[in-house]
């Protein structure tokens, strides 16, 4: 190579080839044990010549027995199966647990408890809508519709309304409290005898 170069970032050598995977500490504790009882060094020499540091060679986790607090996140999700792991944590508190949230987190993922967020279904019969009919000329489409509403003193009124969808032209409309059959039929009748029955007629 020229002076000052130098090979990419994370290559072994010149030809490109990608560096190693670091080794866990775990993998490195059985080769010190390894070469201990192959050559008979001592745990000093092995851990020189791998450059493993002794203190984390020795290191033992002294983390607390979870296994009670374990079993009693999966008894409480087992009885109330909607309960994700904040409400978990609320009822081991008022049981006298200390754990903090991240921890009960922790333990609740660890265990595949976490709840599976539902995607809402599509509603079947809106995929198959088929588009409303439009007015395409005068007397094409009528549109007729119910509507209610309330008078000051809490006094319910029925409107029923009829209008062209071509040119908005409101045909009819007939108020009461109670509309009967008789009433609406009255109100097509008359609107008959002014014009021309449509085509469609859209409710």
């Amino acid at each position: 190579e020229e002076a000052g170069c130098r090979s990419e970032p994370r290559q072994g050598d010149a030809a490109g080839r990608a560096g190693k995977k670091e080794l866990t500490l775990a993998r490195l504790r059985e080769w010190v044990r390894d070469l201990q009882a192959r050559y008979g060094a001592s745990e000093r020499q092995v851990c020189f010549a791998l450059r493993v540091s002794r203190s984390s060679f020795r290191y033992r986790s002294v983390a607390a027995d979870d296994s009670a607090l374990r079993l009693r996140i999966r008894e409480i999700t087992e009885t109330r199966v909607h309960y994700g792991y904040r409400r978990v944590h609320v009822m081991l508190r008022r049981e006298g647990w200390r754990d903090n949230h991240k921890r009960i987190y922790r333990l609740y993922c660890e265990q595949g408890l976490s709840l599976r967020l539902k995607r809402p279904r599509r509603n079947k019969s809106a995929q198959r809508r088929q588009p409303q009919p439009q007015g395409l000329y005068p007397n094409h489409v009528w549109g007729m519709d119910f509507v209610s509403d309330a008078l000051f003193d809490g006094r319910r009124l029925r409107l029923l309304t009829v209008i062209d969808l071509y040119t908005r032209e409101c045909l009819g409309i007939c108020v009461g409290q109670n509309l009967r059959s008789t009433e609406v039929a009255e109100m097509l009748n008359s609107i008959a005898l002014r014009r021309p029955l449509p085509q469609l007629l859209k409710t």
